[in-house]
């Protein structure tokens, strides 16, 4: 991984001088996730048509799968999505 070098190229800083220097922003929280490899990957799907290329089963069974803070039931009254839960993705 890269580090900021906050601009000083010749000398570059060391990691506890770069959390330092972005101490109270989310540049530090972030680059501490960095050095810990504390990072979990989300895809995010910009063409929500193409989902069903990709995935299959009802709406439910996909929403119980990724459901990982246990707060299914507050976004699908949220969404209003109580009608389409038993429906297939593809639909």
């Amino acid at each position: 991984m890269m580090k900021p070098n906050l601009g000083d190229y010749l000398d570059p800083p060391q990691w506890s001088d770069v959390l330092k220097h972005f101490k109270g922003s989310e540049l530090q929280s972030y680059f501490t996730k960095c050095l810990e490899d504390n990072f979990k990957t989300v895809f995010k799907p910009q063409y929500v048509d193409l989902i069903p290329r990709s995935t299959v089963g009802k709406v439910i069974d996909i929403v119980k799968k990724k459901d990982e803070r246990g707060m299914r039931d507050y976004y699908l009254e949220c969404f209003q999505m109580e009608k389409i839960l038993e429906r297939d993705i593809k639909v």
